[in-house]
């Protein structure tokens, strides 16, 4: 039973009780009896293993090959599953990358880590984040992260010892660039370890890796300077020298594209002005700005533009090519520590923060709705080959398992925690992952014994407004899952059933399966603290935020 999570007989029951002023509590479950009987039998003197976290933004599980793809886009990805064990029905928290991520490393609703929005707020202080518990636990920290919603300043970095994230203008780094700077992080690292690699591929703006090439040329006054691919995430930076006059800046190319980013920095002199100061937000073939006159005669000009998806049918080929490069860059971190003699004895979590629309409803994106195209996510978890003493069960024992179970992003950090052998977290949403059932038995496959929990769990999930268009909540199960929009006080249920693309709404006032799943939703939300009226107002992002936030498609 997942803590603070009841099922749902368990949260009817809570209603109840809670009518008479009682309240269900939450804690976390001992370990079981095969777990620790295993670790009496193993020496304690064994090293713990290092811990390696690999987070692939905006990642739908259904592109992968180990979730069902059939185009060979994962290969990595697949072998770490069948060395693994896949859970084929975990949930997200948030559609967001920084609240996801926030709930990952803390085992927290997003709305109780105080992160709702990107560069809305950092995790709140008294909330302990998985790196701050590990390097209290003796070990060496390390992250390589790829964009700006994560970064230090938005509060990601507490508890990392060495914390990388060289983002280009766009706010991004390519997985080519993650693999990098995590071999060079590798290298510099004395076990125990936990190193979190980061990778933002499939998030939009899609690279076309060559299905389609576009690009634009940029021009001051009339002179032609670069071009720039905008098919491809490719910033640009130039050094310009400008005439004592405002001098004209022009982009141009036979398809339309986006001005993601214009950013100017004078290096001997002030900086330069722009007019108009705003970037237009639609597409266009030719965009022409005024710099200079009282600014800096030298000048750093960095650029970022991208295409328009207007070829709805190239979006989903082009998302996957984004996928198949994740894949290629979490390949060469499995391979990194393959060559280094580290794999097999090390814990590995993959995961993703979110899902991706990519034409569902008239949308491509996610933020805006808690369908599980935006909330459905791959989680494959990689135990150490032996077990032992640290980690309980054995990884040779697991396998190539696939768990059907419901289970969430917050049950990451207790499952780590458990494997180390570290104490419970206190108030933490989630649970171990392996402590229902042991290390499953022999073999592996297609079991759904290994560990699994029972069928009636419920998960928790939200997303808030400004970045969203409405504020929703929502309750998933097994079958069904309910969403309440805050923001119009209107409620869907769904039955995932029967209807798995969440088309057809059940939600009837007189209905008594969406009255129970309303008050089950509502005593979550009265647990949480959080009041069905008013919204709360939201934190101010700065302007330099916002025009991250802008170069990555918000």
């Amino acid at each position: 039973m997942r803590p603070g999570s009841l099922g749902i007989p368990g949260l009817i029951a809570g209603l109840i009780a809670a009518a008479a002023g009682a309240l269900i509590g939450a804690g976390l479950g001992a370990p079981t009896p095969a777990r620790a009987a295993r670790a009496q039998q193993t020496s304690p003197q064994a090293p713990p293993p290092n811990v390696v976290l690999i987070v692939i933004d905006t990642l739908r599980p259904d592109f992968l090959g180990c979730y069902g793809d059939t185009r060979g886009l994962s290969p990595a990805i697949d072998q770490l599953a069948r060395d693994g064990v896949l859970f084929e029905n975990a949930i997200a928290t948030s559609p967001i990358t920084g609240p996801s991520h926030a709930s990952l490393f803390t085992s927290r609703w997003a709305c109780e880590t105080g992160v709702l929005n990107n560069f809305g707020g950092a995790p709140r202080d008294s909330l302990p984040m998985l790196a701050e518990l590990m390097r209290d636990a003796g070990y060496h920290t390390g992250a390589v992260i790829a964009i700006s919603a994560v970064c230090s300043q938005a509060g990601f970095a507490r508890g990392f010892g060495q914390f990388t994230e060289r983002l280009g203008v766009g706010g991004l780094a390519t997985a080519g660039a993650v693999v990098t700077e995590a071999r060079d992080l590798l290298a510099r690292t004395q076990p125990p370890f936990l190193l979190w690699t980061h990778f933002s591929d499939p998030h939009e703006p899609y690279d076309a890796h060559g299905l389609v090439r576009r690009e634009a040329e940029v021009l001051l006054d009339g002179q032609s300077l670069a071009r720039v691919p905008t098919s491809d995430y490719s910033p640009l930076t130039l050094e310009l020298k400008l005439p004592a006059r405002a001098a004209d800046l022009a982009i141009r190319s036979k398809d339309v594209f986006h001005v993601r980013a214009l950013e100017l920095a004078g290096p001997d002199g002030p900086k330069p002005t722009v007019s108009p100061a705003e970037l237009p937000w639609e597409a266009l073939p030719e965009y022409h700005a005024q710099i200079g006159a009282d600014g800096a005669r030298r000048v750093q000009l960095d650029l970022f533009l991208c295409d328009e998806f207007a070829e709805r049918r190239n979006i989903r080929e082009r998302y996957g090519r984004e996928v198949a490069a994740a894949d290629q860059g979490v390949g060469a971190v499995l391979d990194e520590l393959r060559r280094r003699g580290l794999y097999d004895d090390a814990l590995i979590v993959f995961a993703s923060d979110h899902g991706e629309s990519l034409g569902e409803r008239g949308l491509v994106g996610h933020v805006e709705n808690l369908y599980d195209v935006l909330v459905r996510v791959p989680l494959i978890v990689k135990l150490p080959r032996d077990g032992g003493a640290w980690a309980g069960a054995r990884g040779g024992e697991l396998a190539g398992v696939r768990r059907r179970d419901l289970v969430s992003l917050v049950d990451v950090v207790p499952t780590v925690l458990a494997r180390l052998g570290r104490p419970l977290l206190p108030g933490a949403r989630g649970s171990d992952l392996f402590a229902a059932g042991g290390s499953g038995g022999e073999g592996g496959g297609d079991r759904p014994d290994a560990g699994q929990r029972a069928g009636d769990e419920v998960v928790f999930c939200e997303t808030h407004r400004p970045q969203a268009k409405r504020t929703l909540f929502a309750l998933r199960g097994e079958r069904y899952k309910i969403i309440f929009d805050r923001t119009h006080g209107a409620w869907e249920l769904y039955d995932l059933v029967s209807d798995p693309q969440e088309a057809h709404n059940l939600y009837a006032g007189n209905d008594a399966r969406s009255q129970t799943w309303r008050r089950l939703l509502e005593a979550r939300l009265t647990e949480l603290g959080v009041a069905a009226g008013a919204e709360p107002v939201p934190p101010t992002v700065d302007a330099k935020r916002q025009r991250e936030l802008r170069a990555l498609g918000y």
